[in-house]
């Protein structure tokens, strides 16, 4: 039995020495294949840990961005909301900012923010009165003109007399480019950013994707913060001149002060309407220029120093601005 019992511990110490040297084998193996996947050393981490700086090439926004332009300044808006009219004021979701008592510049839009001198309008005239003639047998361009006055817009004219649907007509328009007449107008841009403590916004009778066009072409749509526009398909066809397009603005926008507003219109109908709920209406023509119109009268009102909430233009410099 001695015999056997020490031959077995002898086959027992056999194995369990087998046993380590398969275990430290194993391990070198799997420490030299961790070696291998580990990633080599940066020669210049010593530098980094001992303070040295590592040269490396920063790429300026112009090597980034093919075509980059710095920004002419800092956008005050990320856009206008855009107000339609022909609806009621208190059922409209997105409430802007009110007005109250602050001093607005309240903008038309075609013929005004940029100089007719670009022909959009005329040439635009010029495309309907065809379109018109080639609906209407035996119609004239007089008899476009006299129904266009009691219509007040486009859309009117045609839906009314031209036996179009609302949807028909915008399909049509939509053949005219009125964007190539137009080009970015940076000094009018700057100048609208640099105003302080006035309100910018636009009253059009335009639709909201016209206005949103031309402003973003000439490179003033940020500059606004609300755009009260026509309904493309509004068929009570609220605009100007009419008494409730401009009750309608008073409310969206929340006007207190009639005298802190001043509008600037390429139409003269508008204006005499503006000047009636007691607004200040500016007359924009061919002879003007809407840059030089606005920064003189924000520098009269600048320098009005008589009235904190600059309630009115001294009545001299208003006659000699609307003669400019």
């Amino acid at each position: 039995m001695g015999a056997i019992e020490s031959a077995a511990r002898a086959a027992f110490k056999v194995f369990v020495n087998g046993i380590k040297k398969v275990r430290r084998k194993a391990g070198k193996l799997v420490f030299s294949s961790k070696d291998e996947r580990r990633p080599s050393i940066n020669p210049n981490r010593k530098e980094r840990e001992a303070g040295f700086s590592v040269e490396s090439k920063v790429l300026n926004s112009e090597e980034l961005l093919p075509g980059y332009e710095a920004p002419m300044s800092e956008r005050p808006f990320k856009g206008p909301v855009f107000i339609e009219m022909g609806q009621d004021p208190a059922s409209i979701n997105t409430k802007p900012r009110k007005i109250g008592n602050d001093i607005l510049f309240l903008y038309d839009i075609d013929d005004t923010l940029y100089h007719p001198s670009n022909n959009l309008q005329e040439m635009e005239r010029k495309f309907l009165v065809e379109k018109f003639l080639s609906l209407k047998e035996g119609s004239t361009p007089e008899m476009f003109e006299d129904q266009l006055n009691v219509a007040l817009l486009y859309s009117a004219l045609f839906y009314k007399y031209g036996n179009l649907s609302l949807e028909e007509y915008w399909e049509m328009i939509s053949e005219f480019d009125y964007l190539q007449y137009l080009s970015p107008d940076m000094d009018l841009r700057n100048f609208l950013l640099s105003m302080k403590n006035v309100r910018k916004c636009c009253f059009t009778n335009g639709p909201r994707d016209r206005a949103e066009n031309i402003l973003t072409k000439i490179g003033i749509l940020d500059c606004f913060e609300v755009v009260v526009c026509i309904g493309k398909y509004d068929k009570t066809f609220c605009c100007k001149p009419l008494s409730e397009s401009y009750e309608f603005v008073t409310k969206v926008l929340g006007i207190e002060s009639p005298g802190n507003v001043y509008f600037f219109d390429d139409s003269e109908n508008n204006i005499i309407k503006a000047r009636e709920i007691g607004w200040n209406g500016w007359l924009i023509t061919r002879d003007c220029n809407i840059l030089d119109v606005s920064s003189r009268l924000f520098q009269a009102i600048c320098n009005d120093a008589s009235s904190p909430h600059f309630q009115e233009v001294p009545p001299d410099i208003s006659s000699k601005m609307a003669l400019s």
